[in-house]
């Protein structure tokens, strides 16, 4: 009888080891996940409309559109073998991935 008590205290001893270890992993990610968004919403708050998504048009007036197209136009000028991978990440249209291929593929 001694031995089976002893075996069951030790199975129940591994168990309880497991699942605090494993509820202590969910907590410690729950406090990141906590701490990820505290952060997020006070950059948010403190950028304004700095994060905002523009529409096409908006970034077609944007200087970084405008350094990208001369940069582009750059690379086709001095000959430059360009190798177009797509859009492998399937992210969807792109104002400066179109103007790029229009440049370069004209």
């Amino acid at each position: 009888m001694k031995l089976s008590i002893n075996k069951a205290i030790k199975n129940n001893f591994k168990f309880f080891l497991l699942a605090y270890t494993l509820l202590y992993f969910c907590l410690i990610n729950l406090k990141i996940f906590e701490d990820y968004w505290d952060e997020k919403i006070f950059w948010e708050h403190r950028a304004g409309n700095w994060t905002k998504k523009l529409t096409n048009q908006e970034l077609l007036q944007l200087k970084m559109y405008k350094l990208n197209k001369e940069w582009v136009l750059h690379l086709v000028d001095e000959g430059y073998t360009i190798l177009d991978m797509g859009d492998f990440n399937n992210m969807g249209f792109s104002a400066f991935y179109a103007m790029e291929k229009m440049v370069i593929f004209k």
